[in-house]
């Protein structure tokens, strides 16, 4: 028999790594050289798109205006250090960003929130600007082409003023970056122009999350890793851990702390900080075909991120265990679950769901929240199911054969 591990990243953090997004946006935003940037830019009552200079607005990003800013009305933006509830500005554009998931209270006010949080922004920020039969995505094209022609942009046609600064930013941020760039001529006869401006900035976006978590790592690398190890090991049973029991890992994560142990093999799904191929992403089902590029399964071939051990650990018919720890369940990694559960036959196999959890915060009811996200995903995975009874039925059939675990360490 064999036993698969799953991680996410809530093994990382559980091993004192601040590698949440929290944590992230926090270093990134709530600084001085951040308000000293931008500080023309969230306090001024006048045309303040003007105040970017090509110097200034290099060192930022667009996915920082998304997950930086929140914008009250059209004069008054206010910084969000990491911090998303009540984020007015994508509730004023609703009607093509139905963002509900930022307007959640439930967002940002811990650093135990997950990133498929901050996948579910990204999935819905792309869906609604790449999609190049979406509104916003003509009114960017329309202002860019604009901006080349006269030297500034004219949001008139915009009813929504929020909108505009948006646009705005995404438009000037566009020229100020590539005007002079000639590996990424601006070609508005090409559709896909502003598909590929806004997939260059992801990547930058990864490589500045990328920075930041080396350096976290290097501040506790030798506690980290000897943590890590240590919560595998209560993961996994003295049988399991024998070198000649089969045990592979697929890590979500981004870190190596296992590099060093031959018991087993480890599969950094989404790319590894050393290798610099660190990825963000949407999940591929139900993706829209002008959204692949953005999806994980595309940016896993376009990085040369190895798959191989993946594939073999869900072919791998002597499969006795899958175990869990420290990942959300969400929809960003839906694909992955998916190809795993028909991999092992979930329905008809004898193949026991194993997840676990660390009470953290006495105010936080880890089981209760794990328990609903396990129902979740399996209630989901079943709809893919030939037989729709055996689809409403497989959370019913795994509990009563005692097949979906959970434990407490």
């Amino acid at each position: 028999m064999s036993t698969l591990v799953v991680l996410g990243n809530g093994f990382d953090l559980a091993c004192g790594l601040k590698s949440s997004y929290s944590a992230f946006f926090d270093k990134r935003y709530n600084n001085e050289e951040f308000e000293k940037n931008w500080g023309i830019f969230l306090n001024s009552s006048v045309d303040y798109i003007q105040y970017f200079s090509e110097e200034n607005i290099k060192k930022w990003n667009f996915w920082d205006f998304i997950f930086g800013f929140r914008v009250y009305d059209p004069f008054l933006i206010s910084m969000l250090p990491g911090k998303f509830s009540n984020m007015h500005f994508f509730k004023s554009i609703n009607d093509h960003i139905p963002l509900n998931v930022l307007s959640s209270s439930s967002i940002g006010n811990n650093s135990n929130e997950t990133w498929q949080d901050i996948e579910e922004v990204l999935s819905t920020i792309s869906k609604s600007i790449a999609n190049e039969s979406g509104v916003i995505h003509s009114n960017v094209v329309k202002s860019i082409k604009e901006y080349i022609s006269n030297g500034k942009v004219n949001c008139s046609f915009l009813a929504e003023k929020r909108e505009q600064t948006m646009i705005l930013f995404l438009s000037k941020l566009y020229i100020l970056k590539f005007k002079n760039d000639a590996l990424f001529p601006l070609n508005l006869k090409n559709k896909g122009f502003l598909n590929r401006f806004l997939l260059h900035e992801l990547r930058q976006f990864e490589i500045i999350f990328t920075e930041y978590l080396i350096e976290e790592v290097n501040k506790v690398n030798k506690d980290y890793i000897i943590k890590a190890n240590e919560l595998l090991r209560q993961i996994l049973t003295e049988v399991e851990l024998n070198e000649d029991y089969d045990v592979k890992l697929l890590n979500f994560n981004y870190t190596t702390p296992f590099y060093n142990n031959d018991s087993f093999y480890v599969q950094n799904i989404h790319g590894t900080l050393k290798n610099n191929n660190t990825i963000f992403g949407i999940d591929n089902h139900n993706a829209e075909p002008s959204l692949k590029n953005f999806t994980k399964t595309y940016r896993i071939l376009e990085m040369s991120i190895d798959r191989l051990s993946f594939v073999d650990a869900i072919n791998n018919k002597n499969i006795g265990r899958i175990k869990f720890y420290g990942h959300s369940l969400g929809k960003a990694d839906y694909s992955y679950f998916q190809s795993i559960f028909d991999g092992i036959n979930l329905y008809e196999s004898d193949v026991v769901l194993e997840f676990f959890y660390s009470n953290y915060d006495p105010e936080i009811d880890e089981k209760t929240n794990l328990t609903n996200r396990i129902f979740d995903l399996i209630s989901e995975y079943g709809k893919t199911l030939d037989n729709k009874d055996h689809g409403k039925n497989i959370v019913h059939k795994l509990v009563l054969e005692n097949r979906v675990i959970i434990k407490e360490i």
